[in-house]
């Protein structure tokens, strides 16, 4: 065996049949070097192997493996009695340059007596090589889901990580946990659990300070910050978390997760000891799993790094729906602003929405890509701390737009809301809770004593229900409702709200009332993440909303067909806009610049339909619906059908929703969106709706 050690050469994968690479990690050597070695294998039809998620960390590559490739075999020889002994494999060695941080995995992942069959992004790709990157990088998705096992290395045992793991442990075993849809989750104790202690005796919360700071410290560890991990953690068939020597399952440690995220505003020492944008970056992770549209997981993942601005489409494809992703294909040869373009071009014509143009910015002083103000530019991070919640403000509409290559504009269909007469002081985007009081205080001064003109309610229930961004009606009746059982009035809003601002903290209104404590405590909750970066706004007529901070007075709001929250605009040369993000206006946030608002007796709530949040009303006879009654008889030749089931006109079977579909007889075409409410339709109603050319 030569001694003599040359940089490893990759050799070139087949295309016929299509090859990824693996990689056979051996045993401890005696020298201490890591030694492995790379195999060609077919995609369709690999050997069992497992992945490994990890931070690459510095791109310098510091350290060496030890390539052992087998060159060719030797010609059978004689032994001493004439018998012909079998050719011996002969080896050539070579070495491979690594980061520092992959090189650590390595010697955790190795096993004492046999090889482990890996696959590792930056052996198993060449990554000196752009085509093969690119080519590489559509297989990624194929690569984690088809692994036995993916293993999310978080790094070395630090900061008592081991005890973070103990604690995690005990905490994801005592809940069960269900999904509702929309990213809700239902958590219950189990009986005798550690999760139900805690809940029945806050003080042994208080104990375990120190429990929680490093579970705190865990959550700030580099893993939760790369944005490729997202897809090879969510595809997934089976995985664990693994910190130096120690391991959870993925579930496990998720559902530790849940439950510490669920009571973070009922128990202070949670608040004083963990951070809470390490905890809700974790959460959001897990959540791209389940709320898979674009603008979603662009949100999802905004907190999210990685070395090739190209990679923040590229490292979620796997993640979109199917007909998104399908139409774009990695090139690492394209500019980072056309991935961005045609990516948003790709999910208006196949998804039919545009709720992309909520997470927009006129022009961001951040960004450094010649893009017009409606692509959303995935290379800077989003500075809002969230997204605004449920929302319906366009109904069931489907976009109409028209992309001008010429002078890259896009024109859209929709209906002036309003004009921001008086924007009062935004909140910082790092604001803390007491900050975030003390503004709101400063907001209710100055609108306590107008009446808003939208159906004459009082000011202070239209400021309540802006800073918890959803109408009176939404906030007594939504999605957590379902998730808590409890519905609260507007009494008990202004209340906590009220306590709130005096204890500058959050608290629920007496420990007797133990069976709203969740439910209050999450509804104040939704006040820390949605006014952050926000400001409060307000009409010549009276309105109420909240804008992102970098909107000003004289721009205008608009309900955009396809899109569920109402856009800030700013005119320019030309009447032509830039466009400003999503918005919050009382009263216009349920359809009602479109069809007006409610018969009087009915509201509107959330219901699940089919695993997701769907937007019904509820008439005075509190029977539900999801075909709303303002937008009148559907179009000649229309018709609604509900399900794939024998009783398409039956809506509610064994007490759950069933899907809504529109037919048409003429073109035979199956829709979910509304035909009521297209450009066309709307107009013949009598709504004025308008073309507002974005640039």
């Amino acid at each position: 065996m030569s001694n003599q050690r040359i940089p490893y050469t990759y050799e070139l994968l087949s295309k016929n049949p299509d090859e990824i690479r693996l990689l056979k990690l051996m045993p401890p050597s005696s020298s201490g070097d890591i030694e492995i070695e790379i195999i060609r294998v077919p995609s369709s039809a690999p050997p069992a192997y497992e992945a490994l998620s990890y931070v690459w960390g510095s791109p310098e590559r510091t350290h060496e493996v030890t390539v052992k490739t087998s060159s060719k075999k030797c010609f059978p020889r004689r032994s001493r009695r004439g018998r012909f002994l079998s050719g011996r494999s002969k080896f050539e060695l070579s070495h491979l340059a690594i980061s520092r941080n992959l090189f650590i995995a390595l010697q955790h992942l190795s096993f004492t007596k046999k090889p482990r069959l890996l696959w590792i992004d930056a052996i198993c790709i060449n990554q000196d090589d752009v085509a093969e990157r690119s080519e590489q990088v559509k297989k990624m998705a194929s690569i984690y889901g088809s692994a036995q096992l993916v293993i999310l290395w978080l790094g070395e045992e630090a900061h008592q990580s081991s005890s973070a793991i103990k604690t995690l442990r005990a905490l994801g075993n005592g809940v069960d946990v269900s999904n509702l849809g929309g990213g809700l989750r239902s958590i219950s104790n189990k009986p005798g659990s550690l999760t139900e202690k805690l809940e029945d005796n806050p003080e042994d919360v208080a104990q375990m300070a120190t429990s929680w700071a490093v579970i705190g410290k865990l959550l700030e560890r580099p893993w939760f910050t790369r944005l490729w991990v997202i897809q090879e953690m969510v595809l997934a068939a089976e995985a664990i978390v693994m910190i130096g020597d120690a391991v959870l399952p993925l579930p496990i440690f998720q559902a530790a997760l849940f439950w510490i995220d669920g009571n973070y505003h009922t128990f202070a020492t949670l608040r004083e000891t963990l951070n809470f944008e390490a905890l809700d970056q974790a959460l959001s992770m897990n959540l791209c799993g389940t709320l898979s549209d674009l603008p979603n997981v662009a949100f999802l993942t905004r907190k999210t790094h990685c070395l090739d601005p190209r990679d923040r489409i590229y490292a979620i494809l796997s993640l979109l729906p199917e007909g998104v992703s399908a139409g774009i294909v990695p090139n690492y040869s394209k500019a980072p602003e056309e991935v961005f373009k045609n990516t948003f071009l790709q999910e208006i014509n196949i998804v039919q929405q545009m709720d992309m143009l909520s997470l927009c910015r006129f022009i961001d002083p951040a960004s450094v890509l010649p893009l017009p103000s409606w692509v959303f530019d995935f290379s800077v991070p989003y500075q809002l701390s969230n997204v605004l919640p449920l929302k319906n403000a366009t109904g069931r509409s489907r976009s109409e737009s028209r992309y001008e290559p010429s002078d890259n504009s896009l024109t859209i269909q929709g209906l002036q809301i309003c004009v921001i007469d008086q924007v009062f002081e935004a909140v910082p985007f790092d604001a803390k809770l007491p900050e975030i009081l003390t503004k709101c205080q400063a907001w209710e001064l100055l609108c306590r004593y107008t009446t808003s003109q939208i159906g004459g309610v009082p000011s202070i229930d239209a400021f309540i229900a802006t800073i918890f961004s959803q109408s009176i009606a939404d906030a007594l009746f939504t999605a957590d409702t379902l998730f808590t059982g409890v519905v609260l009035d507007t009494q008990i809003l202004r209340k906590l709200y009220a306590l709130a601002c005096e204890r500058k903290d959050f608290t629920t209104l007496s420990s007797d009332r133990a069976e709203n404590m969740e439910a209050e405590m999450r509804y104040l909750g939704t006040i820390e993440k949605t006014v952050r970066g926000r400001r409060l706004f307000r009409t010549h007529s009276g309105m109420l909303g909240l804008c992102p901070a970098w909107v000003s007075k004289g721009d205008i709001v608009i309900a955009a067909l396809g899109c569920n929250l109402p856009l800030a605009l700013r005119a320019t040369e030309g009447n032509r806009y830039q466009v400003g993000g999503g918005c919050f206006v009382h009263g216009m946030m349920n359809g009602e610049a479109l069809l007006g608002p409610l018969s009087p007796g009915s509201r509107f709530g959330w219901r699940d339909v089919a695993g997701n949040l769907e937007a019904v009303v509820v008439d005075d006879n509190r029977v539900p619906t999801q075909l709303d009654p303002r937008a009148g008889p559907l179009p000649t030749g229309w018709s609604v059908q509900y399900g794939d089931s024998d009783e398409p006109d039956v809506e509610i079977e064994d007490g759950e929703f069933k899907e809504q579909w529109f037919y048409c007889s003429e073109t035979e075409e199956w829709t979910g969106y509304d035909p009521r409410l297209t450009s066309e339709n709307l107009k013949k109603m009598g709504v004025d709706i308008q073309e507002f050319v974005l640039v």
